[in-house]
């Protein structure tokens, strides 16, 4: 009677199937990890690019809006008729606020120019909800000479 060896030709053992499993876990698992990130960087980035969309979009509303730059006097200060309430930043008031689709509100602030009675400042702020609290772009300020009566 013969004896046959096995010469491990025909398949792997079970120790360098888990080997080749584990390997594999090290590597796969990382990738996994970067793909979740540049996902979530991805959906940030496009909620920015909204925003931004939004306050620029608002921004040039405001500039071309005759009733809100007209919603001042010369001395600076709000006439009666005008749709505005004074915000806690800096005596800007608020000219219109609002949401869009949900997750984006904004707030168009005004308020005389420190330089220049004839001119407006205008700050828009938009704001939406994450998963994380609650994000902010603020449109940098812009002036807009007032309308000649």
């Amino acid at each position: 009677m013969k004896i046959r060896k096995a010469n491990n030709e025909h398949g792997m053992t079970l120790i360098e199937l888990l080997a080749a499993i584990t390997i594999l876990a090290i590597i796969v698992g990382p990738m996994f990890q970067l793909i979740g990130h540049a996902y979530t960087n991805y959906i940030e980035d496009q909620r920015k690019v909204k925003a931004l969309t939004i306050a620029q979009q608002k921004m040039e509303e405001a500039k071309t809006n005759q009733n809100w730059l007209m919603t001042y006097d010369k001395a600076g200060y709000v006439l009666a008729q005008g749709p505005a309430y004074l915000a806690d930043d800096q005596n800007y008031y608020i000219v219109d606020n609002n949401t869009i689709d949900g997750s984006y509100q904004y707030l168009i602030l005004m308020k005389t120019s420190d330089t220049d009675v004839d001119f407006v400042k205008i700050k828009v702020e938009v704001f939406w909800k994450e998963v994380k609290p609650e994000r902010q772009i603020t449109f940098i300020i812009s002036e807009a000479r007032r309308p000649k009566p």
